[in-house]
């Protein structure tokens, strides 16, 4: 509970920044994990500041990342990289941020992301159930959007 305090606490100062508030709102979009895909990831986002929220309705625990892509990667290069076998062929220009929860849990904070425009973004869980068992975005548990 206390990290969705700072984060509004944070969203708060930064609207009084300078004695004048922002102007530019900051769009809420609402993500679901299940076993072993993500559920609610829209096709398409608008530029700007937008939460993430993130809810396990899996049976296992999961986390949410957000990484943004680099310019000209999309999600089909990020499925088919293991088949490439190119190590040195980088997908990702950063890591937006990670939400972890047990099962049938809600993440107890935000990601806060500046969406660029014309961007691919990725979310992923790279959990596994046992030592020896695949990753969840092995088994499917991958989305994108794409910001406008």
């Amino acid at each position: 509970m206390t990290k969705l305090w700072t984060v509004g606490t944070i969203f708060a100062l930064a609207g009084c920044q300078g004695g004048a508030a922002r102007s530019d709102a900051i769009a809420e979009v609402h993500i679901q994990g299940a076993d072993y895909a993500f559920v609610g990831v829209p096709e398409t986002l608008p530029a700007g500041r937008t939460a993430f929220s993130y809810q396990n309705i899996g049976k296992v625990p999961h986390e949410m990342g957000i990484s943004l892509l680099l310019p000209g990667r999309t999600f089909d290069d990020v499925v088919h990289a293991d088949e490439r076998k190119t190590p040195d062929d980088s997908l990702f220009a950063n890591v937006g941020g990670i939400l972890i929860t047990g099962a049938g849990e809600t993440a107890g904070g935000k990601i806060l992301l500046d969406l660029q425009p014309g961007r691919a973004y990725l979310l992923w869980c790279n959990f596994r159930d046992t030592t020896g068992a695949k990753h969840h975005s092995a088994m499917g548990m991958l989305g994108a959007f794409t910001v406008r």
